[in-house]
């Protein structure tokens, strides 16, 4: 999840270029549904990778919606912040499960998930 249309783009090549199935979303506020939807039609997702940083719901946010819909799965933050507080605070307060910085390469990518 990134509102970022390169961000997105440049996901999306790592993506298929490491032949992962993944799908990609704009907007913050429409990945809990999606999330659901997936565990309803029995194809769940494995792992989200979400930006922190989006205009209206942003990744904290999500993170925390995703939560609370008892949705169990990794989310991972990608973020380019250094600040080791914000970092600790992403991890403990918004329940994501690890983060990986921008940029990140292809080979990163792989191995977080």
């Amino acid at each position: 999840v990134d509102d970022d249309r390169v961000s997105r783009k440049l996901m999306q090549r790592y993506l298929k270029r490491l032949k992962i199935d993944g799908t990609v979303i704009a907007e913050g506020g429409d990945a809990v549904s999606i999330l659901e939807a997936a565990v309803d039609d029995g194809k769940p997702f494995s792992v989200v990778l979400l930006d922190v940083m989006m205009s209206g719901m942003d990744g904290k946010q999500v993170c925390q919606a995703i939560r609370a819909a008892n949705l169990h799965l990794p989310v991972v933050a990608t973020t380019g912040t250094t600040d080791v507080g914000c970092l600790r605070e992403l991890v403990e307060e918004a329940g994501f499960t690890a983060i990986l910085p921008k940029p990140f390469t292809q080979a990163e990518l792989g191995s977080c998930v």
